[in-house]
């Protein structure tokens, strides 16, 4: 198996099994502990230059920046996010897991494939958030750490700072 097929078969079956094993949140209910992040959520992204403090560290100049985007938290533990910086064509929706770490305090971790025009594997992304949910429930602010390791096994470090919305009917 190729070194990138191999890291991206491995990605993703991490990705579902702590989809399973990190949601194991049996008899959780908003109503009984308060708000949480299940639910659809609008977001917009600012992607940095990687730092320590990603809330201080220059924007990004190439690309859209900022740029909004969609993420569902389900119930269980798992997510899926789709952000506009790039077309459908050239990277897919994330799947990743998330888990409650205290009082209104979350992570999450997604990964994304993305693709070359001529629609052949390009580079992977993996995303590792640290988000924190607004007492309300209908806000939360993130920071995450993004690696997109291309075919070649070259690593790009990025971060990001996002501003959340709950999507209501």
């Amino acid at each position: 198996m190729k070194p990138l097929i191999k890291r991206m078969f491995l990605v993703s079956s991490a990705a579902i099994v702590c989809g399973s094993a990190v949601g194991g949140q049996e008899g959780w209910t908003p109503q009984a502990h308060g708000p949480t992040l299940v639910g659809a959520w609008q977001f917009e992204m600012t992607v940095r230059a990687d730092a320590p403090d990603c809330t201080t560290s220059p924007p990004i100049t190439f690309g859209p920046n900022p740029f909004p985007g969609l993420a569902t938290f389900h119930e269980g533990g798992t997510l899926n996010e789709y952000a506009s910086r790039t077309p459908p064509s050239i990277r897919t929706t994330g799947f990743g897991s998330w888990k409650q770490t205290g009082k209104f305090r979350y992570k999450a971790r997604r990964t994304f494939l993305e693709f070359d025009p001529n629609g052949l594997l390009w580079r992977t992304m993996v995303t590792e958030s640290r988000m924190h949910l607004a007492k309300n429930g209908n806000r939360f602010t993130d920071v995450s750490r993004l690696e997109l390791t291309d075919v070649s096994g070259n690593v790009l470090k990025l971060c990001a700072t996002v501003e959340a919305v709950r999507f209501t009917p």
